[in-house]
């Protein structure tokens, strides 16, 4: 007699082990061949999307130029994803209900929905602000610094969700 449990597990997604390819549309901005780190992000036994770190900058740093990108693996509506971005956000920093609707507001626009094997991109700019990407596509710009290192956080600060991404992104044994 099989094990159904065992049968869901092997149905079930597993990460490719393969470094993502460098995004070209950092490449003018980055000159790095490989990522810093990478990672992926499993949620409720799905892995969600495949993250990697871009940087030229040795050990990595919030105040240098970088870029996140994050290959997804699931759908997610534009709403879901910025909903997500606003909560992580306030979890690491509590923001006004002013802030979280000015950043939802602005965040609305760069994001569109995902379908599997789709890419976002962000690139940080430091002490201006980020210009975000999807599949490769400008969709525009965020320049306010504060909301750029807050929505980077998410990801890379020490109080994140997900501390095992964390560490991977950032190389860290």
């Amino acid at each position: 007699m099989r094990n159904p449990l065992i049968i869901l597990l092997l149905l079930l997604p597993l990460p490719a082990f393969a470094v993502m390819d460098k995004p070209a549309e950092i490449a003018s901005y980055i000159k790095a061949e490989k990522p810093y780190g990478d990672g992926f992000y499993t949620w409720t036994l799905f892995t969600a999307y495949e993250a990697s770190l871009w940087t030229d900058q040795k050990p990595w740093s919030m105040d240098a130029l970088f870029a996140l990108s994050l290959k997804y693996n699931m759908r997610f509506s534009t709403n879901a994803i910025v909903d997500r971005s606003i909560k992580e956000m306030n979890e690491i920093e509590p923001l006004t209900q002013k802030q979280q609707a000015d950043y939802a507001a602005a965040l609305s626009p760069l994001i569109p929905p995902v379908q599997k094997g789709d890419t976002i991109t962000a690139l940080h700019l430091p002490g201006k602000g980020a210009v975000f990407y999807h599949n490769g596509k400008r969709t525009g710009e965020v320049d306010d610094p504060m909301l750029a290192r807050r929505f980077f956080s998410i990801w890379l600060s020490e109080k994140t969700s997900a501390p095992d991404l964390r560490k991977a992104l950032l190389a860290v044994n």
